[in-house]
């Protein structure tokens, strides 16, 4: 698997193993297609190229077992609620939105 330099990897919450690994641009990009926005709209919310969102598009899908949007929004949605209902009992980490995309303040997943 290739990662970028200086990718930090996600991990799932020990109490949901479940949940995929994704890196902080992969969190950021399945965040935002979970909200609608197309290749192009990711790829100029996060300074990227269309061909860039499509391959972490690519390698979310793969680590989700997805192949539609429809699909990931399903799951990052299962995904959100598990961690929610694991963070009432652990304290675990919880999917943030992508608005912090370029302040770097998502360093936690």
């Amino acid at each position: 698997m290739r990662t970028e330099p200086g990718a930090r990897t996600c991990v799932p919450s020990r109490a949901n193993p479940a949940i995929p690994r994704l890196t902080q641009t992969e969190h950021l990009v399945a965040t935002l297609v979970a909200e609608g926005r197309t290749n192009p709209g990711v790829a100029k919310a996060l300074g990227l190229s269309a061909k860039a969102v499509e391959a972490h598009l690519s390698e979310i899908y793969r680590k989700f077992g997805v192949r539609t949007r429809r699909e990931l929004e399903a799951a990052l949605d299962t995904a959100l609620s598990k961690q929610t209902a694991s963070a009432s009992t652990h304290r675990s980490p919880r999917l943030k939105g992508a608005s912090h995309a370029r302040t770097g303040a998502d360093s936690d997943c």
